[in-house]
């Protein structure tokens, strides 16, 4: 190569094999994140993504937030860190707040929180807002076992 690179950059517009999901439509900026209450949650809200949900928060989100979204995790507790600026996930604010939104704070992060989109794919971190919006209602949002069971969504389709 004439400049020495042992690698090309890849063209313009171009994805690299399986991350088309990883495709987000709105920016990082308080523009992006009003526009992204438009964004729907298509993952269901069954059992199987509400426990997959939950066996995420407990890897990447209790430590802050704390197991009941109380915003007491320790690392919140010892003090070296600001709450986040709602007490509760079951304040009206989180239980009104839209689900794009939270997935958007989930995938570029705000105020304290950082960035998770490069430990959690789109789907997962649909699974967490699931989550978080059971926790907002102090644990009774309806799972698949109160009807019927559906296998976890294909991951491939989800944006």
């Amino acid at each position: 190569n004439a400049s020495g690179m042992t690698m090309r950059l890849p063209v313009e517009g171009t994805i690299a094999r399986g991350q088309l999901d990883y495709i987000y439509a709105y920016p990082d900026s308080p523009e992006g994140y009003e526009a992204s209450a438009a964004n729907t949650n298509p993952v269901p809200k069954d059992e199987l993504n509400l426990l997959e949900g939950e066996r995420l928060y407990n890897i990447y989100c209790w430590s802050c937030h704390g197991k009941e979204g109380k915003n007491d995790g320790p690392v919140i507790s010892v003090g070296k860190f600001a709450k986040p600026p709602f007490a509760t996930y079951q304040e009206s604010y989180i239980q009104t707040l839209a689900e794009g939104k939270i997935f958007h704070v989930i995938t570029y992060g705000k105020n304290m929180m950082g960035s998770h989109a490069h430990m959690l794919n789109p789907t997962q971190r649909w699974q967490v807002v699931n989550y978080v919006k059971k926790l907002s209602l102090g644990g009774a949002a309806k799972t698949a076992s109160d009807t019927t069971m559906v296998a976890p969504t294909d991951t491939t389709k989800i944006k």
